[in-house]
């Protein structure tokens, strides 16, 4: 089994996340649009910096996602409320041929998202190393732990290989492990209740 990156495991937290940027500035409403994206759609960081304006589908609740890994092109389905953090940044963002932009319309560097994605995850969870693509890890291990289709999941992801979806299960290793050890205390309670039921039954006999 491959070496397993630290996500986020729960809704609460990628919520936290895309919503720590200040919206008071430009760039803390871009930022909140940029972490939603990543996670909300499981976009690759590189996908991400490539969207047009013209590939949020709004009506369709979907974002077209175009040059990604392997040239395809795939729709991202993605919840109504996304488009919330989107709506906010297209109403103030400069003219640019990106969705994401720096306030010059200059097409953003992977280096920024690496470092912005991993300076807001610290104040989630300071104690995980997050990075964008821990975000992909993250939401859809979500996914599958909601019981969404493993096929539609690897659609959403872009991959070609189902077998390359299956990794994101290694993540339900330490819930197996937690779903088959947990009632171990509350068995042996109930043993003990059930010795002490037998005792006092034998007594009054």
């Amino acid at each position: 089994m491959q070496k397993v990156i630290e996500i986020f495991r729960t809704r609460e937290e990628l919520d936290k996340l895309v919503n720590l940027p200040n919206p008071r500035y430009k760039s803390g409403i871009r930022n909140r649009g940029i972490l939603a994206v990543l996670s909300y759609g499981g976009l690759r960081t590189g996908e991400l910096l490539n969207l047009k304006v013209s590939d949020i589908k709004k009506k369709d609740c979907a974002v077209k996602v175009d040059n990604a890994k392997g040239n395809t092109s795939r729709l991202v389905y993605v919840p109504s409320y996304l488009f919330h953090y989107i709506d906010e940044w297209k109403e103030i963002r400069p003219k640019s041929k990106y969705l994401f932009c720096s306030r010059y319309g200059k097409k953003l560097l992977n280096g920024y998202i690496q470092k912005m994605v991993k300076r807001y995850a610290k104040k989630v969870d300071p104690n995980k190393d997050i990075h964008p693509h821990c975000l992909r890890h993250s939401i859809t291990t979500i996914w599958l732990k909601e019981g969404r289709n493993i096929r539609g999941i690897q659609k959403q992801l872009g991959h070609k290989n189902l077998n390359t979806t299956m990794i994101y299960l290694d993540y339900f290793d330490d819930e197996r492990k937690k779903d088959f050890t947990k009632d171990k205390s509350d068995v042996l309670d109930k043993i003990e209740l059930l010795e002490k039921e037998l005792i006092d039954l034998k007594v009054s006999l």
